[in-house]
């Protein structure tokens, strides 16, 4: 009977110690909730200042990063709540970009539809922190959601063979980083670049090989996971700072013409067409007139990016071409590796596998360059894969706190990057399609209907770009041509043969097809045909992988929707680019779409290798250090591959510069000028002056503007009268190397360094 009472006693105190212990965990979260509330509307507060009056820099960052990390909590617990995931410093973090992508999708809706005023800036914080709060809140109602890992870890390539590594070596890889990020950037180059390994150190690539290895050692060693995830981190800052550390100037032509944009809305005006405020432009769509902003697609694409900048701008006082310089490279370098974790998490039944497929990323051309540079399509695919891992947790669970989150987003991003817009609602709508097939009862019907959606899926891309007349039907059919054009450039074939005097612009997706005027021989690339035997292994795999999928009811839906994915954009991409005529600008930017499901498919071929591989301990050792060392090698010739990109010259700007402080008050403008002179010129003008003022086509093409600069470096005294044809201006700003000779009746001529401007008059007595 006391013995009977004591074991009730302690029961009944164990029973009250966890309720204690559960207490003071929710008074906790209810103190901390309190907490960021109170902060966040500090914070707001103190933002409307900054914004309207203060303009200080230091308090602008610190205002930021505050209203970051605030939100960042909220959303933290929503991934925690809704989502199942742990609450860590890496939920933490992917909170952290969730309430970052609110903010700045949010912020796109102002750049797209209306124009940014102190108001309007301040509300983009407002309302993503209203909106936040308010899931938060609905969510923290809800039941907390339980994921379990679809695969268990026994398949990961860790459980069988480990290496024991010496903590030591933690010192290495550090010293080593250090090492490499300081060569980055003593190679910082001001001129006017073809390739950055034109400028980048050879010491730099001998390096970065050398962290390549022992980071590859270090996934199959005894290192925890926590620690493997931080050098993954680490080892995606050093590969995507190639490009911004490499040049003073950012890389690439687009972002020329994003500054342009992002200049005139940070100084307060529309970008046409709006759909608020004054210049609102209407058309007729059948019998019904819509305003016309509802109507033009291209302007959404790089609402996020515009609206973010400028936010961030108005915000701290950044420079805007900094801000275009840094803000992709770091983004990426942090959270791309963390979504990608969570999906190898997700999808693979591991952490271990997880921090393996992160790690994976590293391999594609196509990933280290988009994560290098500032453009629509990096924050666009950023936010795609983590509202994918959103919508592939919903598949898994069936939470109802999903739902709403997972909505929110996939309608917001109608203000980020077009294609994953799309590309996400099709996986939306074929998860809803494939979710209600599951319920019928006649097993033939579900088969039949699944197949065809497949199959169909192939033509969606395609159907979309004839609709958009991105992409036109062949006046002659090339069925030949068109597989030879596929199997040559996908395979690595054409790559590996030679270094072609021309650019290839497809296929550019696991490495980059140099043209001989950027390529830069190395070690690492100057052979390339192994490239043809891993990318054929890698296909392998892939096909491999994408017939072994996991057929357990809980699985399969996830799955045949990744299947469906897949076949939509490899099938598109191949159908549009090597059988159809046109820009192709739609599959053109489906590059790193294309990259993620092929990794996908290939990790679940190794998987199902590892599974049946009954090799001795020795042999597996072995295999893993020839797998490591062979694709640190061909990371390192993808990486080398590209990108084949110029760099405007630091000469080439400082001239754009001056020309636009004497023209700016002008009315008529005429400029001419190489193309990348001309793009400084339409950023720091705001976009007033486009192609120098001369006609350009819609695909940038300026032949008459070509022709008179040929004409100007040839010195043909008849130019003069052909460029009146084109301009009501009394003379024009030309910007030509500086060993040019110039004609007698120049004046203004201005050097700046291997260029020089000078004022060319077109009518007698005239400047």
């Amino acid at each position: 009977m006391v013995s009977s009472l004591s074991v009730k006693n302690l029961l009944y105190l164990g029973r009250n110690r966890e309720e204690s212990q559960d207490f003071c965990m929710v008074n906790k979260k209810i103190r901390i909730l309190h907490l960021m509330f109170l902060l966040v509307c500090i914070d707001l507060g103190l933002l409307y200042f900054q914004i309207t009056t203060w303009n200080n820099h230091i308090l602008g960052w610190a205002l930021f990063s505050v209203f970051v990390l605030c939100i960042g909590w909220w959303w933290k617990e929503i991934l925690h709540r809704a989502f199942g995931l742990r609450s860590n410093v890496t939920t933490y973090l992917l909170g952290m970009f969730a309430g970052f992508t609110t903010f700045g999708l949010l912020a796109g809706v102002f750049a797209v539809w209306y124009r940014f005023t102190s108001f309007t800036v301040w509300s983009s914080y407002g309302e993503a922190a209203l909106i936040s709060l308010l899931i938060y809140l609905w969510v923290k109602k809800r039941p907390v959601c339980h994921g379990k890992l679809l695969q268990d870890h026994a398949t990961s390539p860790t459980h069988k063979v480990r290496f024991r590594i010496p903590s030591f070596f933690i010192l290495v890889y550090l010293a080593g980083w250090v090492w490499a990020l300081s060569l980055l950037f003593k190679s910082q180059s001001q001129g006017a670049l073809l390739s950055p390994w034109q400028a980048i150190s050879q010491s730099y690539l001998y390096v970065f090989f050398a962290l390549s290895l022992l980071l590859g050692f270090f996934l199959f060693s005894q290192f925890k996971v926590k620690l493997l995830l931080f050098f993954v981190i680490l080892h995606s800052v050093l590969l995507h700072m190639y490009l911004p550390a490499s040049h003073v100037l950012p890389w690439g032509g687009d972002v020329w013409r994003m500054l342009a944009v992002e200049n005139k809305l940070l100084h307060g005006e529309a970008h046409p067409p709006v759909l608020f405020g004054e210049g609102v432009k209407w058309r007729e769509v059948g019998s019904i007139s819509v305003p016309e902003a509802l109507v033009i697609p291209h302007k959404y694409v790089y609402g996020q990016l515009w609206g973010t900048s400028v936010v961030m701008a108005k915000t701290t006082g950044v420079d805007l071409l900094q801000l275009n310089r840094w803000l992709g490279p770091l983004l990426w370098s942090v959270f791309f590796p963390l979504v990608i974790f969570r999906l190898g998490v997700l999808l693979f039944g591991s952490q271990r596998w997880g921090v393996w497929f992160a790690a994976l990323s590293f391999l594609p051309f196509i990933f280290q360059v988009t994560g290098s540079l500032t453009l629509g399509v990096s924050l666009g695919y950023l936010t795609f894969f983590f509202v994918l891992l959103l919508l592939l947790h919903l598949i898994r669970d069936a939470h109802a706190s999903q739902r709403i989150v997972v909505l929110f987003f996939a309608v917001l991003m109608a203000f980020g990057y077009t294609v994953v817009f799309v590309l996400l609602w099709f996986l939306l709508l074929i998860y809803l399609l494939y979710f209600a097939v599951a319920k019928l009862q006649r097993v033939w019907i579900k088969r039949t209907i699944t197949s065809l959606v497949i199959l169909l899926s192939m033509f969606v891309f395609p159907v979309i770009e004839i609709l958009l007349k991105a992409s036109s039907l062949p006046t002659v059919p090339a069925f030949v041509h068109g597989v030879k054009q596929a199997v040559g450039q996908l395979s690595g074939w054409f790559f590996a043969a030679q270094i072609r005097p021309h650019d290839i612009v497809s296929g550019n997706i696991l490495f980059n097809h140099t043209p001989l005027v950027s390529f830069v021989p190395s070690v690492f690339i100057n052979s390339r045909w192994h490239i043809m035997g891993f990318v054929i292994a890698l296909f392998a795999l892939a096909f491999a992988g994408a017939a072994s999928f996991p057929i357990r009811r809980r699985a399969q839906l996830l799955h045949l929707l990744l299947l469906t994915g897949g076949i939509c954009v490899w099938g598109g991409y191949v159908i549009s680019w090597f059988f159809l005529d046109g820009e192709r600008s739609f599959v053109r930017r489906l590059d790193a779409a294309l990259v993620f499901f092929l990794l996908i498919f290939a990790v679940y071929g190794i998987q199902m290798f590892v599974r049946r591989w009954n090799f001795s301990r020795i042999q597996q050792t072995s295999f893993i250090v020839l797998l490591v060392c062979a694709i640190s090698w061909t990371t390192m010739t993808t990486y080398a591959s590209g990108p084949d990109t110029q760099v405007m010259s630091n000469a080439q700007y400082q001239a754009a510069q001056h020309v636009w402080s004497q023209v700016k008050s002008q009315q008529d403008h005429c400029v001419i000028a190489d193309t990348w002179p001309l793009l400084g010129v339409e950023a720091v003008s705001s976009g007033r002056i486009v192609g120098g003022g001369f006609p350009i086509s819609s695909t940038f093409a300026q032949p008459e503007r070509g022709e008179i600069y040929r004409k100007i470096l040839a010195l043909e005294s008849a130019v003069t009268s052909e460029i009146q044809q084109y301009t009501r201006s009394s003379g024009c700003w030309v910007i030509v190397p500086a060993a040019q000779e110039l004609f007698p009746q120049t004046t203004s001529t201005q050097v700046f360094g291997d260029v020089q401007a000078f004022f060319l008059p077109l009518k007698t007595g005239t400047e």
